[in-house]
């Protein structure tokens, strides 16, 4: 994917890269995911963003998907965001997120991302997770041109748990910053 790098200079005489992506020109993630219920939790180094589907029949979980993303990438998420949560607010959509379930279903499963892009349209929402490898970064940061950006997954949800997943995101990054 092509990518536009800035050095930027720091006050202690070192340098790093920013780069800058357009992720409309990303491929759509081939993995797609449903996901009627949402919630985070918190690991040592990262966050869990936990999507799963409803038994059919019942009040079980039938299946998950955690999506880790270290707590800088979420940063930047909320930064670059283009203020979407306060666009679903105006909309009209209310947060809503579940309460996590006694124990894991038995089809989960836990990918990694570093990106997200998310939209919404009326009460249907969309998350698009993709993945970039330090080595990528550290390649494209030393002049190596485009980034390798991976399609991970793309979670189909309602624009209520978009709105509380933004909101509990924002809590704990509000927690985080206040601690560190």
């Amino acid at each position: 994917m092509p990518v536009l790098n800035r050095t930027i200079s720091k006050v202690d005489g070192t340098s790093s890269v920013q780069a800058e992506l357009r992720l409309h020109d990303a491929p759509v993630p081939e993995r797609k995911y449903c996901a009627d219920r949402v919630w985070v939790a918190e690991t040592a180094d990262a966050l869990r963003l936990i999507f799963a589907q409803s038994d059919l029949v019942g009040a079980g979980i039938q299946s998950a998907v955690a999506v880790a993303i270290f707590q800088d990438h979420l940063r930047r998420f909320l930064e670059s965001g283009g203020g979407l949560p306060a666009k679903i607010h105006a909309a009209g959509f209310t947060a809503r997120l579940d309460t996590p379930p006694e124990k894991s279903p038995e089809q989960s499963v836990v990918l990694a991302a570093s990106i997200i892009a998310a939209t919404f349209s009326g009460a249907e929402a969309c998350l698009d997770f993709y993945h970039v490898s330090p080595r990528a970064l550290h390649a494209a940061g030393t002049g190596g041109g485009d980034l390798a950006v991976d399609p991970v997954v793309r979670i189909d949800l309602p624009t209520t748990l978009l709105a509380g997943l933004f909101a509990r995101i924002q809590e704990i990054m509000s927690v985080e910053g206040q601690h560190g």
